[in-house]
Formats: C-alpha cells, structure tokens, sequence
C-alpha cells in the first residue's frame, strides 16, 4: 500500500461493524414470472442486477427500498463498476450479504426500511432510524475497501480524491411499523426474502431463532407449519397494501441457505400467490 494506508483512514473513522467475506455460491440461477414487476430468484444477491436493469431500462433511480428478511443485508464484499449495459448486468456477482451497498454507491437507492419478523433481534444501527453511509475507500492500485459507517468521516484534502461517500437513511422495524406511503412520490423495490417467514439461523447457544425452525424441532407437523406460515404471508402482503406500498418491481428470492430447507417451495408459491392477487390484480383470472 502507498504512504496513505487503511490504516491511517480508519483512525479518522468510526467503524459500526466489520465484515467477514464469504464465498459466493456456485450454480446461481435466475427465473422469471410470466408477468414483469415479479423477479424470482434463488440467491438474493440476483436483486441488485434487476434493481440495475430498472435503472439502465427506464431510468429508475433514488429509490425507497422495502427490504422484507431476516437479516438487513448491510454487509460489503465490494463494488463492481456500475454495468452500462444490460448485457453486463449479470457479470455482476456479488456475495449475498452484501448487494445493498453497490446500490446505494450507484444512487439506485436512497432510503431503505429492514422490515424484520417479530423473532429476529433488529440490525446493526441505532437508533433505529439512522443516517448510514457507504463508503468506498480506495487506497491504492490493488486495494479498495466498502463498509457502512454510522458516522460520517472527515476526509482531508489528501484523501479526498479516495473516497467515495454515499448517504441512506436506514429504518428498522416490524411489519406493522411501516409507514403510509400514500404520499410517496420515490419509486418503491419490494424485496422478500424466504428466510423472513423461516430461517435456520441459530443465537450464540445453536438454538433457533425463528418460531417455525423452534416448532419444527418440536415436532410440530409440516401440515401444521405450512398453514401457521400461509397466514404470515397473507398478514404480511395484507399490511403492506394497507400502507399503501406501490412498488415498480417485486423481488422473491429463495435463499436456500438461509431458509428452512422444507419449507422453501411452500413459501414461494404461496407469496407469488399472494403478491400477484394483491400488487397484480388484472393478471388473476
């Protein structure tokens, strides 16, 4: 690295939370409903490329994003150049935590609401409707580095010309703490995650987190269990009209890692189902 190293940068800055970079999946694929806003997915990482084909298609930019998952996805692995072209779009793959940083570096995004199920501890940030910033630091030739900050850094002049900083209001909340969006005048990207309805994650005691995996273990009937998350879906999907949500795309990704592995069709039927009877209307027969 040159005289100007991370290591000098991080001490003008305030850190929330370092990441780990993982591997990314083999074998991603992508398929599509008959009937566009609906994009189905299976790593949820796929989301950034659609939100980017919006962009370069129709000029959508500056969004508010509906991020429903167990998880808020506020990890970085990096940032690709922006694709110019659609045909670029899908040599952009990035880890699955880590897709909502390029979106906000890329002005795709401008405010994002981590909607979380009532089981999950809620994100990274307090309080719970903070200013966050993506930062991309680049410290020489061979190395740039991503994170989101809670606190803004005071750049210098010597690193002015390193450092990219891009500004997001983050909100965490339940489902029914969404707001109206009646007045909303931003374009809306509605994204679900599976996990949201059943996750495998474990707390720091390998115990489940999620009331469907908790039941499950129990010995609770798939049966039992398909209905019990049939109802969230539809509470879910219910609210989110309520509030008065218009989106101008709709992303559902599967996230078998994440999810729990029986219940991973079941949810998506049942939530295209109910997105397109509730967000498609005139495509119900």
């Amino acid at each position: 690295m040159n005289k100007i190293s991370f290591f000098g940068f991080f001490l003008l800055i305030h850190i929330s939370d370092p990441f780990v970079c993982q591997s990314e999946p083999e074998g991603r694929r992508i398929s599509f409903t008959e009937e566009v806003p609906i994009k189905v997915m299976e790593y949820h990482n796929e989301a950034y490329n659609e939100w980017s084909r919006l962009n370069l298609q129709h000029g959508i930019k500056s969004a508010v994003l509906i991020h429903i998952d167990s998880h808020d996805d506020l990890s970085t692995d990096r940032v690709l150049t922006k694709p110019k072209t659609t045909k670029e779009i899908h040599k952009k793959n990035y880890w699955e935590g880590s897709f909502i940083h390029p979106a906000v570096m890329h002005g795709l995004i401008e405010e994002i609401w981590c909607v979380f199920p009532k089981d999950i501890k809620m994100g990274l940030f307090e309080p719970r409707n903070a200013v966050v910033y993506a930062i991309e630091y680049r410290a020489d030739e061979d190395e740039t580095f991503y994170y989101f900050t809670d606190k803004k850094p005071p750049v210098s002049d010597e690193l002015k010309d390193k450092v990219s900083i891009a500004e997001v209001k983050v909100h965490y909340v339940y489902i029914h703490q969404l707001p109206d969006f009646k007045k909303e005048t931003r374009p809306v990207f509605l994204y679900f995650d599976s996990d949201y309805f059943g996750t495998r994650e474990l707390d720091e005691k390998n115990r489940p987190v999620h009331r469907i995996q908790k039941l499950l273990n129990k010995g609770v009937s798939k049966e039992k269990l398909d209905k019990i998350i049939a109802e969230d879906i539809i509470n879910v999907t219910d609210i989110l009209v309520k509030k008065n949500i218009k989106p101008v795309i709709v992303t559902v990704a599967e996230s078998p890692e994440y999810t729990v592995e029986p219940f991973i069709p079941f949810i998506k039927t049942i939530l295209l189902r109910e997105i397109r009877r509730k967000f498609q209307p005139s495509i119900v027969k």
